[in-house]
């Protein structure tokens, strides 16, 4: 799932999820293009 859907499911602002990314918490697969896309076990991490 992209950011967007990643802020719906986990109520957690897209800077904050950014942070956890640099803080190496989060490990979201890269597209082509650039955009984040996150998995199940992320949104997991986030509720943890």
């Amino acid at each position: 799932m992209r950011m967007k859907e990643m802020v719906r499911r986990t109520g957690v602002h897209e800077r904050l999820l950014r942070y956890y990314e640099q803080q190496g918490l989060l490990e979201p697969d890269r597209l082509p293009s650039g955009y984040r896309v996150y998995g199940e076990p992320d949104v997991e991490t986030v509720h943890r």
